[in-house]
């Protein structure tokens, strides 16, 4: 080796670099940016398609009907929230492309059985701005009601990066209640709430309090027995 190393050795020609100079893997660089929209239905099944005509043309399962449709990229995510209280969010690029049933969320997520979506929301800032651009420590925040009659609000914030199969919880319900409605709180101002025997409650949203995280609320509306 000390012979051949004589005879035809030279000075090194490439350099060495330094840990400094290391680029980091980034997955997102090598996904293709396309807008597309995703699919929710009733029954929780879920796909990803192109451009839609018509949301009646839509095909769904025999008994099933579209709950939302939820615009984006696919460098972006959406935001699944189930009535017992714990919210996924998958990457929209991860979820299936189909122009038939596609697949039920369960199968991307640990829900429980008998569990349903109640809402759907995107986290592309063409469609929800995002803390910088609402300008405020806190950012859009969540409507949450429950079957109950509570209500409260969270920051929308905490829900952007994509979850677990696990999720992560955002209300915390009681044994016998179950969440009814999710929303992003934008221009509205008050809320009604109504009950099954027809008492109907109208307050302000800013008396609805913003929690830091996954809680209770407060009670919006006092139900009888059996309302």
């Amino acid at each position: 080796l000390e012979q051949v190393a004589a005879d035809f050795g030279d000075t090194r020609r490439s350099e060495l670099g330094s840990a400094e100079e290391i680029v980091e893997y980034d997955p997102q660089a090598y996904i293709v940016k396309e807008n597309t929209n995703v699919v929710v239905t009733k029954e929780g099944w879920i796909k990803r398609v192109g451009q839609m005509s018509s949301v009646a043309k839509t095909r769904v399962r025999e008994g099933d009907a579209v709950l939302t449709v939820v615009p984006g990229s696919t460098l972006d995510s959406v935001v699944f929230f189930c009535n017992d209280g714990i919210a996924y969010t998958l990457p929209i690029h991860q979820l299936p492309i189909s122009s038939a049933y596609s697949e039920p969320l369960a199968k991307r997520a640990k829900m429980k059985d008998g569990v349903s979506v109640v809402g759907a929301l995107t986290t592309d800032a063409r469609f929800v701005p995002s803390l910088e651009e609402v300008g405020d420590e806190v950012g859009l925040t969540l409507l949450i009601a429950t079957k109950a009659g509570q209500v409260m609000r969270l920051p929308f914030e905490a829900f952007r990066s994509p979850s677990t199969k696990s999720g992560r919880k955002f209300c915390r319900r009681g044994k016998t209640d179950h969440v009814a409605y999710v929303e992003l709180v934008r221009d509205a101002e008050t809320m009604f709430m109504a009950s099954r025997k027809a008492r109907v409650l109208h307050f302000a949203i800013d008396d609805v309090p913003v929690l830091g995280n996954a809680g209770k609320g407060v009670r919006g509306i006092k139900l009888e027995a059996g309302d």
